[in-house]
């Protein structure tokens, strides 16, 4: 059996660079006082997007860790203040209460609901619709509230949700951001089989840029089809960021803790005490299995008989009898290599071993082509 080979690659930064001159005066910039310096070594060292340009009016000194927030104290106002103005020199917008309370219609319209809170749809002054996100204030504490805003404000990917500004008061932490009017991708079951591919292929690329174009790697930690949602013409935008973790390269893994949804956590978390980004790469492999199955009618959304289709198309692809499985669903013939190729992808995502499972620079190299995909070894999911 011929064994795949995976290699680390550098995403290409158009998917940035065009994003982040799309975000340039969509919003206008708070004038705020400089932060002091001693504060913003302090408070601000770590990984930063290296593709970044010359133009992007923000420090390259971002967020390393945010345990800084225990050692503040009690008196943390003016600390905090400091920290939410640098965060507005990258150009987001701090709203009031009152602002988003008028924004959402005294937050009338319910986009969706989760145990951190509840997301509004919204409409700003100048007209642009928005998704307000409103932390549930004894879930979400001051560090994983500022920890988000951190490193929400200086994400910059077309498959990555944008953020437009925040509210931070005694009352209320919000997030405002764009928003997607087709919704969650597992809402959007009867997709064609054309955007669905490449839906695939950019979420695939917005989770390799965390992976593998910062400083240090982001894992995003809930990769699933909730998390996914889509614009009006079905471009994909990885969202809800509030389980991330990050760990320096010569490191290679963050501190094990479980968290996530069921069904989509890496096997490795139940009994290592390290998180990888192959954590992310299983639950991405899952998601495959998901948003094919749900399309060909095999599963109902989220349905518990998720790893049992994954352990079908095994055992079909072992007696080299997948075809079955897509002759049997009556998919068209013009997409069942694309169908075909989702699900190997998917094999090789969800390997049991974690160092067998792909980079998703390579998942995205062999979506569009560019790598030929080899025949994965038994997952033992």
């Amino acid at each position: 059996m011929v064994n795949i080979v995976f290699h680390n690659s550098r995403a290409s930064s158009s998917d940035t660079d065009e994003d982040i001159q799309a975000h340039e005066g969509e919003l206008n910039e708070i004038q705020q006082d400089e932060i002091d310096p001693q504060i913003s070594q302090s408070l601000f060292r770590g990984w930063y997007p290296n593709n970044s340009r010359e133009k992007i009016t923000f420090s390259r000194k971002l967020i390393k860790s945010f345990g800084f927030v225990k050692g503040w104290g009690k008196n943390n106002s003016e600390k905090m203040d400091k920290f939410f103005r640098d965060i507005a020199r990258d150009k987001l917008i701090r709203f009031s209460s009152k602002q988003l309370k008028i924004f959402t219609q005294n937050f009338s319209s319910v986009l969706g609901q989760c145990g951190y809170g509840k997301v509004y749809r919204g409409e700003l002054a100048n007209g642009v619709q928005v998704a307000v996100k409103v932390m549930a204030q004894e879930v979400v504490g001051e560090k994983e509230f500022m920890a988000e805003v951190g490193i929400l404000a200086r994400l910059y990917h077309r498959n990555l949700i944008k953020l437009f500004g925040f509210c931070s008061n005694a009352s209320m932490k919000a997030l405002v951001f764009e928003f997607m009017e087709k919704g969650a991708l597992c809402n959007n079951c009867s997709i064609d089989w054309e955007k669905l591919y490449h839906i695939i292929i950019g979420t695939a690329k917005g989770i390799s840029y965390m992976h593998e174009c910062c400083d240090q790697v982001i894992i995003h930690c809930d990769i699933k089809p909730a998390n996914i949602l889509l614009d009006s013409n079905f471009s994909p935008k990885i969202a809800d960021f509030g389980l991330i973790e990050l760990y320096d390269r010569d490191v290679n893994h963050a501190p094990s803790i479980l968290k996530g949804t069921r069904g989509y956590l890496a096997p490795e978390l139940l009994t290592s005490s390290e998180t990888t980004y192959k954590c992310d790469v299983y639950s991405f492999g899952i998601t495959l299995f998901e948003v094919v199955g749900t399309r060909i009618h095999y599963l109902d959304p989220c349905s518990e008989k998720l790893k049992l289709f994954a352990k079908e198309v095994w055992d079909k692809f072992e007696k080299d009898k997948l075809e079955e499985i897509l002759t049997d669903r009556r998919i068209e013939e013009k997409n069942r290599e694309q169908v075909k190729i989702l699900l190997m992808v998917a094999l090789w995502c969800v390997q049991r071993t974690p160092e067998n499972r792909p980079s998703m620079s390579t998942v995205v190299k062999i979506l569009e082509g560019e790598m030929e995909i080899t025949e994965p070894p038994n997952p033992r999911i």
